[in-house]
Protein backbone atom coordinates (compact mmCIF):
# COMPACT_ATOMS: atom_id res chain seq x y z
CA UNK A 1 0.00 0.00 0.00
CA UNK A 2 2.44 2.40 1.06
CA UNK A 3 4.35 2.02 -2.55
CA UNK A 4 1.21 2.45 -4.40
CA UNK A 5 0.65 5.63 -2.68
CA UNK A 6 3.84 7.62 -3.16
CA UNK A 7 3.70 6.35 -7.19
CA UNK A 8 0.42 7.97 -6.97
CA UNK A 9 2.11 11.09 -5.85
CA UNK A 10 5.17 10.81 -7.87
CA UNK A 11 2.43 11.24 -10.62
CA UNK A 12 0.23 14.01 -9.51
CA UNK A 13 3.61 16.33 -9.14
CA UNK A 14 4.70 15.66 -12.06
CA UNK A 15 1.26 16.33 -13.73
CA UNK A 16 1.00 19.69 -11.00
CA UNK A 17 4.61 20.57 -12.78
CA UNK A 18 3.95 20.10 -16.61
CA UNK A 19 1.04 22.37 -16.06
CA UNK A 20 2.68 24.89 -14.44
CA UNK A 21 5.37 25.01 -16.97
CA UNK A 22 2.68 24.87 -19.63
CA UNK A 23 0.92 27.83 -18.15
CA UNK A 24 4.02 29.43 -17.88
CA UNK A 25 4.97 29.46 -21.71
CA UNK A 26 1.47 30.51 -21.85
CA UNK A 27 1.97 33.93 -20.74
CA UNK A 28 5.29 34.20 -21.96
CA UNK A 29 3.73 34.05 -25.62
CA UNK A 30 0.46 36.17 -24.55
CA UNK A 31 2.12 38.76 -23.35
CA UNK A 32 4.37 38.41 -26.61
CA UNK A 33 0.86 39.17 -28.30
CA UNK A 34 -0.74 41.84 -26.53
CA UNK A 35 2.56 43.62 -26.76
CA UNK A 36 2.71 43.28 -30.68
CA UNK A 37 -0.95 44.51 -30.90
CA UNK A 38 0.12 47.36 -28.41
CA UNK A 39 -1.98 46.16 -25.53
CA UNK A 40 0.82 47.34 -23.02
CA UNK A 41 -1.21 46.93 -20.29
CA UNK A 42 -2.19 43.31 -20.55
CA UNK A 43 1.26 42.81 -21.62
CA UNK A 44 3.37 43.91 -18.38
CA UNK A 45 0.49 41.47 -16.53
CA UNK A 46 1.17 38.64 -18.12
CA UNK A 47 5.26 39.19 -18.23
CA UNK A 48 4.71 39.89 -14.54
CA UNK A 49 3.19 36.40 -13.88
CA UNK A 50 5.47 34.62 -16.04
CA UNK A 51 8.56 36.06 -14.33
CA UNK A 52 7.22 35.13 -10.92
CA UNK A 53 7.23 31.31 -11.90
CA UNK A 54 10.07 31.30 -14.61
CA UNK A 55 12.75 28.90 -14.01
CA UNK A 56 14.67 29.69 -17.00
CA UNK A 57 17.28 32.55 -16.84
CA UNK A 58 17.52 33.43 -20.03
CA UNK A 59 13.79 33.54 -20.81
CA UNK A 60 13.55 35.71 -17.72
CA UNK A 61 15.92 38.17 -18.63
CA UNK A 62 14.11 38.40 -22.13
CA UNK A 63 10.43 38.91 -20.45
CA UNK A 64 12.07 41.57 -18.01
CA UNK A 65 13.60 43.49 -21.16
CA UNK A 66 9.86 43.60 -23.10
CA UNK A 67 8.55 44.75 -19.94
CA UNK A 68 10.34 47.39 -19.68
CA UNK A 69 9.88 48.41 -23.58
CA UNK A 70 6.30 48.29 -22.62
CA UNK A 71 6.59 50.61 -19.99
CA UNK A 72 8.31 52.80 -22.31
CA UNK A 73 5.64 52.71 -24.77
CA UNK A 74 2.97 53.32 -21.98
CA UNK A 75 5.49 56.83 -21.01
CA UNK A 76 6.01 57.80 -24.64
CA UNK A 77 1.74 57.61 -25.23
CA UNK A 78 1.57 59.88 -22.08
CA UNK A 79 4.46 61.78 -22.77
CA UNK A 80 3.01 62.70 -26.26
CA UNK A 81 -0.37 63.89 -24.81
CA UNK A 82 1.52 66.21 -22.37
CA UNK A 83 0.97 63.54 -19.21
CA UNK A 84 4.33 64.28 -17.84
CA UNK A 85 4.08 63.02 -14.26
CA UNK A 86 2.30 59.84 -16.23
CA UNK A 87 4.98 59.64 -18.00
CA UNK A 88 7.90 60.02 -15.42
CA UNK A 89 5.92 56.84 -13.50
CA UNK A 90 6.14 54.77 -16.61
CA UNK A 91 9.65 55.52 -17.63
CA UNK A 92 10.76 55.11 -13.98
CA UNK A 93 9.23 51.63 -13.81
CA UNK A 94 10.78 51.34 -17.39
CA UNK A 95 13.97 51.91 -15.88
CA UNK A 96 16.10 51.99 -19.02
CA UNK A 97 18.79 54.39 -20.59
CA UNK A 98 16.54 55.50 -23.40
CA UNK A 99 13.10 56.21 -20.73
CA UNK A 100 15.84 58.10 -18.79
CA UNK A 101 16.78 59.95 -21.72
CA UNK A 102 12.83 60.89 -22.26
CA UNK A 103 12.11 61.30 -18.61
CA UNK A 104 14.69 63.79 -17.84
CA UNK A 105 12.30 66.18 -20.65
CA UNK A 106 9.07 65.33 -18.47
CA UNK A 107 10.95 66.71 -15.74
CA UNK A 108 12.41 69.62 -17.72
CA UNK A 109 8.59 70.60 -18.61
CA UNK A 110 7.41 70.27 -15.43
CA UNK A 111 9.64 72.73 -13.93
CA UNK A 112 8.76 75.23 -16.75
CA UNK A 113 4.88 75.08 -16.02
CA UNK A 114 6.07 75.53 -12.15
CA UNK A 115 7.73 78.97 -13.20
CA UNK A 116 5.09 79.90 -15.70
CA UNK A 117 2.93 79.57 -12.28
CA UNK A 118 5.62 81.56 -9.83
CA UNK A 119 6.05 77.91 -8.01
CA UNK A 120 9.72 78.62 -7.82
CA UNK A 121 9.73 76.16 -5.00
CA UNK A 122 8.22 73.39 -7.21
CA UNK A 123 10.69 74.57 -10.07
CA UNK A 124 14.04 74.14 -8.20
CA UNK A 125 12.67 70.83 -6.71
CA UNK A 126 12.28 69.47 -10.66
CA UNK A 127 15.31 70.93 -12.01
CA UNK A 128 16.88 68.44 -8.96
CA UNK A 129 15.43 65.60 -9.59
CA UNK A 130 17.15 65.61 -13.05
CA UNK A 131 20.36 66.96 -11.88
CA UNK A 132 21.00 64.69 -8.74
CA UNK A 133 18.77 61.31 -10.61
CA UNK A 134 19.54 61.84 -14.20
CA UNK A 135 23.63 63.00 -14.81
CA UNK A 136 23.48 62.26 -18.50
CA UNK A 137 21.03 64.52 -19.14
CA UNK A 138 21.90 67.22 -21.91
CA UNK A 139 19.77 69.51 -20.52
CA UNK A 140 21.67 70.08 -17.12
CA UNK A 141 23.67 72.80 -18.80
CA UNK A 142 20.54 74.93 -19.21
CA UNK A 143 19.09 73.84 -15.71
CA UNK A 144 22.37 75.06 -13.66
CA UNK A 145 21.77 78.41 -15.92
CA UNK A 146 18.02 78.52 -15.29
CA UNK A 147 18.95 77.94 -11.40
CA UNK A 148 21.55 80.75 -11.64
CA UNK A 149 19.09 82.60 -12.60
CA UNK A 150 16.11 82.06 -10.49
CA UNK A 151 18.84 82.19 -7.09
CA UNK A 152 19.84 85.88 -8.50
CA UNK A 153 17.22 87.46 -9.61
CA UNK A 154 14.21 85.87 -7.14
CA UNK A 155 15.58 84.93 -4.18
CA UNK A 156 18.84 87.25 -3.87
CA UNK A 157 21.28 84.00 -2.64
CA UNK A 158 24.56 84.31 -4.09
CA UNK A 159 26.13 81.43 -2.46
CA UNK A 160 23.35 79.41 -4.38
CA UNK A 161 24.07 81.15 -7.55
CA UNK A 162 27.34 80.26 -7.05
CA UNK A 163 27.64 76.47 -6.35
CA UNK A 164 25.57 76.29 -9.30
CA UNK A 165 28.37 78.33 -11.54
CA UNK A 166 30.82 76.07 -9.76
CA UNK A 167 29.12 72.85 -11.53
CA UNK A 168 28.44 74.66 -14.66
CA UNK A 169 32.43 75.02 -15.34
CA UNK A 170 33.34 71.54 -13.84
CA UNK A 171 30.84 69.21 -15.48
CA UNK A 172 30.26 71.22 -18.68
CA UNK A 173 33.36 73.61 -19.53
CA UNK A 174 32.74 74.14 -23.46
CA UNK A 175 28.85 75.10 -22.28
CA UNK A 176 27.51 78.07 -23.94
CA UNK A 177 25.41 78.69 -20.84
CA UNK A 178 29.29 79.88 -19.06
CA UNK A 179 29.02 82.68 -21.19
CA UNK A 180 25.47 83.43 -20.47
CA UNK A 181 25.61 83.30 -16.79
CA UNK A 182 28.63 85.00 -16.27
CA UNK A 183 26.75 88.48 -16.07
CA UNK A 184 24.55 87.06 -13.07
CA UNK A 185 28.42 86.15 -11.20
CA UNK A 186 29.93 89.25 -11.61
CA UNK A 187 26.99 90.99 -9.64
CA UNK A 188 28.69 89.54 -6.80
CA UNK A 189 32.65 88.89 -7.70
CA UNK A 190 33.69 91.95 -6.43
CA UNK A 191 32.16 91.47 -2.99
CA UNK A 192 34.23 88.04 -2.80
CA UNK A 193 37.20 89.76 -3.99
CA UNK A 194 37.28 91.73 -0.92
CA UNK A 195 36.53 89.00 1.25
CA UNK A 196 39.00 86.96 -0.40
CA UNK A 197 41.85 89.79 0.54
CA UNK A 198 40.23 90.69 4.01
CA UNK A 199 41.28 86.88 5.34
CA UNK A 200 45.40 87.70 5.16
CA UNK A 201 44.51 89.77 8.27
CA UNK A 202 41.90 86.61 10.08
CA UNK A 203 44.01 84.04 8.80
CA UNK A 204 47.02 84.60 6.81
CA UNK A 205 47.78 85.52 3.29
CA UNK A 206 48.41 82.22 2.32
CA UNK A 207 44.52 81.21 2.95
CA UNK A 208 43.67 84.88 1.35
CA UNK A 209 45.84 83.37 -1.69
CA UNK A 210 44.05 80.02 -1.79
CA UNK A 211 40.81 81.69 -1.75
CA UNK A 212 41.84 84.33 -4.73
CA UNK A 213 43.09 81.54 -6.96
CA UNK A 214 39.90 79.45 -6.33
CA UNK A 215 37.93 82.07 -7.40
CA UNK A 216 40.13 83.12 -11.10
CA UNK A 217 39.10 79.64 -12.18
CA UNK A 218 36.12 80.79 -13.09
CA UNK A 219 35.39 82.93 -15.81
CA UNK A 220 34.64 86.44 -14.65
CA UNK A 221 35.06 90.16 -15.51
CA UNK A 222 36.94 91.07 -12.90
CA UNK A 223 40.12 88.39 -13.72
CA UNK A 224 42.65 91.76 -13.90
CA UNK A 225 41.58 92.90 -10.23
CA UNK A 226 41.83 89.26 -8.88
CA UNK A 227 46.08 89.00 -11.07
CA UNK A 228 46.26 92.75 -9.27
CA UNK A 229 45.45 91.40 -5.53
CA UNK A 230 47.13 88.31 -5.99
CA UNK A 231 50.34 90.45 -6.64
CA UNK A 232 49.80 92.94 -3.97
CA UNK A 233 49.47 89.53 -1.49
CA UNK A 234 52.63 88.43 -3.00
CA UNK A 235 53.97 91.42 -2.24
CA UNK A 236 53.29 91.81 1.22
CA UNK A 237 54.03 87.54 1.95
CA UNK A 238 57.34 88.34 0.44
CA UNK A 239 58.64 90.51 2.77
CA UNK A 240 57.40 88.69 5.68
CA UNK A 241 59.29 85.98 4.50
CA UNK A 242 62.45 88.31 4.44
CA UNK A 243 61.71 89.43 8.09
CA UNK A 244 61.42 85.71 8.77
CA UNK A 245 64.73 84.95 7.10
CA UNK A 246 62.95 82.32 4.79
CA UNK A 247 65.19 84.13 1.86
CA UNK A 248 64.57 81.10 -0.69
CA UNK A 249 60.91 81.64 -0.12
CA UNK A 250 61.01 84.88 -0.69
CA UNK A 251 62.58 85.53 -3.53
CA UNK A 252 60.27 82.99 -5.41
CA UNK A 253 57.52 84.92 -3.96
CA UNK A 254 58.75 88.07 -5.29
CA UNK A 255 58.95 86.46 -8.60
CA UNK A 256 55.33 86.07 -8.63
CA UNK A 257 54.52 89.30 -7.91
CA UNK A 258 56.16 90.42 -11.02
CA UNK A 259 54.08 87.49 -12.74
CA UNK A 260 50.62 88.54 -11.91
CA UNK A 261 51.72 92.23 -11.82
CA UNK A 262 54.41 92.53 -15.11
CA UNK A 263 53.85 96.41 -14.13
CA UNK A 264 55.84 95.71 -10.82
CA UNK A 265 59.01 94.13 -11.99
CA UNK A 266 61.26 97.85 -11.69
CA UNK A 267 59.82 97.79 -7.94
CA UNK A 268 60.36 94.12 -7.56
CA UNK A 269 64.01 94.49 -9.04
CA UNK A 270 65.04 97.15 -6.57
CA UNK A 271 63.76 95.68 -3.49
CA UNK A 272 65.57 92.68 -4.49
CA UNK A 273 68.58 94.82 -4.80
CA UNK A 274 68.08 96.42 -1.53
CA UNK A 275 67.42 92.95 0.49
CA UNK A 276 70.72 92.23 -0.72
CA UNK A 277 72.38 95.46 -0.24
CA UNK A 278 71.21 95.40 3.45
CA UNK A 279 72.86 91.98 3.60
CA UNK A 280 75.91 92.95 2.56
CA UNK A 281 76.05 95.93 5.03
CA UNK A 282 75.37 93.23 7.56
CA UNK A 283 78.38 91.29 6.26
CA UNK A 284 80.43 94.76 6.45
CA UNK A 285 79.44 94.72 10.01
CA UNK A 286 80.66 91.31 10.74
CA UNK A 287 83.48 91.33 9.10
CA UNK A 288 84.60 94.41 11.03
CA UNK A 289 84.35 92.69 13.94
CA UNK A 290 86.51 90.02 12.46
CA UNK A 291 82.86 87.46 12.76
CA UNK A 292 84.34 86.53 9.02
CA UNK A 293 82.87 83.41 8.60
CA UNK A 294 79.57 84.62 9.66
CA UNK A 295 79.93 87.40 7.08
CA UNK A 296 80.17 85.20 4.02
CA UNK A 297 77.34 83.53 5.46
CA UNK A 298 75.16 86.74 5.42
CA UNK A 299 76.76 87.46 1.80
CA UNK A 300 75.97 84.19 0.91
CA UNK A 301 72.20 85.16 1.60
CA UNK A 302 72.29 87.38 -1.08
CA UNK A 303 72.60 85.12 -3.93
CA UNK A 304 69.05 82.73 -2.89
CA UNK A 305 67.67 86.63 -3.46
CA UNK A 306 69.92 87.39 -6.50
CA UNK A 307 71.77 84.41 -7.99
CA UNK A 308 74.54 86.35 -9.54
CA UNK A 309 74.33 89.30 -7.21
CA UNK A 310 77.49 90.68 -8.04
CA UNK A 311 78.64 92.91 -4.89
CA UNK A 312 78.01 90.08 -2.79
CA UNK A 313 80.28 88.10 -4.64
CA UNK A 314 83.09 90.41 -4.40
CA UNK A 315 82.26 91.23 -0.80
CA UNK A 316 82.74 87.20 -0.20
CA UNK A 317 86.33 87.44 -2.25
CA UNK A 318 88.03 90.28 0.14
CA UNK A 319 86.52 88.47 3.21
CA UNK A 320 88.28 85.10 2.05
CA UNK A 321 91.22 87.20 1.46
CA UNK A 322 91.25 88.65 4.58
CA UNK A 323 90.56 85.62 6.60
CA UNK A 324 94.03 84.06 4.43
CA UNK A 325 95.90 87.21 5.56
CA UNK A 326 94.82 87.03 9.09
CA UNK A 327 96.00 83.62 9.24
CA UNK A 328 99.22 84.31 7.45
CA UNK A 329 100.08 87.70 9.70
CA UNK A 330 99.46 85.70 12.67
CA UNK A 331 101.91 82.93 11.24
CA UNK A 332 104.43 85.66 10.67
CA UNK A 333 103.50 87.47 14.38
CA UNK A 334 104.35 83.71 15.73
CA UNK A 335 107.56 83.95 13.77
CA UNK A 336 108.31 87.29 14.98
CA UNK A 337 107.66 86.82 18.94
CA UNK A 338 110.37 83.27 18.49
CA UNK A 339 112.85 86.07 17.06
CA UNK A 340 112.07 88.86 19.86
CA UNK A 341 112.49 86.14 22.01
CA UNK A 342 116.04 85.85 21.01
CA UNK A 343 116.37 89.33 21.00
CA UNK A 344 116.71 89.99 16.67
CA UNK A 345 114.77 92.82 16.65
CA UNK A 346 115.46 93.49 13.02
CA UNK A 347 114.35 90.11 12.50
CA UNK A 348 110.96 90.68 14.51
CA UNK A 349 110.73 94.06 13.14
CA UNK A 350 110.56 92.67 9.61
CA UNK A 351 108.06 90.09 10.14
CA UNK A 352 106.07 92.64 12.95
CA UNK A 353 105.50 95.07 9.65
CA UNK A 354 104.69 91.89 7.32
CA UNK A 355 102.05 90.83 9.67
CA UNK A 356 100.69 94.68 10.11
CA UNK A 357 100.90 95.04 6.42
CA UNK A 358 98.50 92.05 6.17
CA UNK A 359 96.18 92.42 9.34
CA UNK A 360 96.04 95.64 10.33
CA UNK A 361 95.89 95.09 14.10
CA UNK A 362 97.01 97.82 16.52
CA UNK A 363 98.73 95.01 18.25
CA UNK A 364 101.16 94.57 15.41
CA UNK A 365 101.46 98.44 15.05
CA UNK A 366 102.31 98.52 18.56
CA UNK A 367 105.27 95.84 17.94
CA UNK A 368 106.97 97.54 14.81
CA UNK A 369 106.87 100.28 16.92
CA UNK A 370 108.51 98.65 19.92
CA UNK A 371 111.23 96.71 18.08
CA UNK A 372 112.16 99.96 16.30
CA UNK A 373 112.72 101.20 19.86
CA UNK A 374 114.52 98.40 20.76
CA UNK A 375 117.46 98.54 17.73
CA UNK A 376 117.39 102.35 18.46
CA UNK A 377 118.15 101.25 22.35
CA UNK A 378 120.72 98.42 21.28
CA UNK A 379 122.83 100.77 19.33
CA UNK A 380 122.98 103.95 21.11
CA UNK A 381 120.66 104.14 24.25
CA UNK A 382 121.92 107.85 24.73
CA UNK A 383 121.78 108.65 21.74
CA UNK A 384 118.22 107.71 21.57
CA UNK A 385 117.25 108.87 24.53
CA UNK A 386 118.55 112.52 23.53
CA UNK A 387 116.63 112.50 20.52
CA UNK A 388 113.18 111.61 22.29
CA UNK A 389 113.56 114.43 24.26
CA UNK A 390 114.85 116.92 21.67
CA UNK A 391 111.09 115.64 19.74
CA UNK A 392 108.56 115.42 22.61
CA UNK A 393 106.13 117.33 21.60
CA UNK A 394 107.83 118.70 18.72
CA UNK A 395 110.95 120.18 20.75
CA UNK A 396 108.31 121.55 23.61
CA UNK A 397 111.10 120.74 26.67
CA UNK A 398 113.89 122.08 24.70
CA UNK A 399 112.10 125.15 23.53
CA UNK A 400 111.26 125.57 27.36
CA UNK A 401 114.21 125.02 29.30
CA UNK A 402 116.15 127.43 26.42
CA UNK A 403 113.53 130.12 27.57
CA UNK A 404 113.89 129.72 30.61
CA UNK A 405 117.69 129.65 31.01
CA UNK A 406 117.31 133.32 28.79
CA UNK A 407 114.96 134.74 30.60
CA UNK A 408 117.57 134.00 33.97
CA UNK A 409 120.11 135.82 32.09
CA UNK A 410 118.77 138.11 31.25
CA UNK A 411 117.59 138.92 35.03
CA UNK A 412 121.19 138.16 36.35
CA UNK A 413 123.74 138.24 33.45
CA UNK A 414 126.47 136.53 34.27
CA UNK A 415 125.34 135.11 37.27
CA UNK A 416 123.35 132.11 35.84
CA UNK A 417 125.30 128.91 35.49
CA UNK A 418 123.49 125.51 34.43
CA UNK A 419 124.83 121.82 33.65
CA UNK A 420 123.47 121.78 30.70
CA UNK A 421 121.90 118.37 29.09
CA UNK A 422 122.75 115.01 31.01
CA UNK A 423 121.62 111.50 30.92
CA UNK A 424 121.72 108.76 33.30
CA UNK A 425 120.66 105.27 33.34
CA UNK A 426 117.62 105.11 35.86
CA UNK A 427 116.54 102.16 37.51
CA UNK A 428 114.63 99.74 35.79
CA UNK A 429 115.25 98.37 31.69
CA UNK A 430 115.40 100.94 28.90
CA UNK A 431 115.05 104.12 31.14
CA UNK A 432 117.28 107.31 31.33
CA UNK A 433 116.89 110.57 33.97
CA UNK A 434 117.23 113.62 31.51
CA UNK A 435 118.58 116.24 33.83
CA UNK A 436 119.28 120.03 33.67
CA UNK A 437 120.42 122.30 36.63
CA UNK A 438 120.11 126.59 36.28
CA UNK A 439 121.36 128.20 39.17
CA UNK A 440 121.48 131.68 40.12
CA UNK A 441 121.86 134.20 42.89
CA UNK A 442 118.31 133.85 44.47
CA UNK A 443 116.92 130.40 43.39
CA UNK A 444 118.14 127.41 41.39
CA UNK A 445 116.08 124.85 39.20
CA UNK A 446 116.70 120.79 39.30
CA UNK A 447 114.57 119.83 36.08
CA UNK A 448 114.84 115.81 35.75
CA UNK A 449 112.95 113.48 33.66
CA UNK A 450 112.03 110.29 33.18
CA UNK A 451 112.21 108.74 29.71
CA UNK A 452 111.24 105.36 28.50
CA UNK A 453 113.06 104.47 25.66
CA UNK A 454 110.68 101.24 24.74
CA UNK A 455 107.93 103.38 24.30
CA UNK A 456 109.26 107.02 24.14
CA UNK A 457 107.38 108.11 26.88
CA UNK A 458 108.39 111.21 28.72
CA UNK A 459 107.52 112.06 32.33
CA UNK A 460 108.52 114.98 34.57
CA UNK A 461 110.27 113.64 38.04
CA UNK A 462 109.60 116.68 40.17
CA UNK A 463 107.32 120.25 40.49
CA UNK A 464 110.11 122.10 38.53
CA UNK A 465 109.95 120.30 35.87
CA UNK A 466 106.23 119.83 35.30
CA UNK A 467 105.50 123.33 36.18
CA UNK A 468 107.69 124.00 32.98
CA UNK A 469 105.38 122.28 30.46
CA UNK A 470 102.74 123.78 31.67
Amino acid sequence: MKRRKSFYKLIFATIVVGLVVTGCSSNYSIAQSLQARSKYAAAIERYDDYIAVAKNGAKSTEAELARSECYYQLGMKSYNTDKWKLAIRFFFLANSDKADEVMDNCYFNLAQAAYDRKEFDITLAYYSMIVDNLPNSELIPEILYNRIQIFMDLRNDDVSAWQNYETLNQRFPDSDFIATAQPFIDRFMDRYIDQAVELQYSEGYRSALERLFYLERYPSSFKDRIYLELSGLYWKLAEKLVEEGEFVQAEETYHFVVEFDPTKKEMVDTRLKEVCSNFVVQGDQLLAERRIDEAIVIYGRCFNIIRDYEPAAIAISEANILKQNIMEANRRSLEAQDAEKKEEWATALQLYRQAYKLDALEAYKDKVFLMSNMIEIEKDPVGFARSIINNYRNGRIIRAVSQLEQELIMQYDDLVSSTGWRYMMSVGEAKYEVLYDITTPDKSYFLAWLVNLKDRSVSPLNKASEELLD
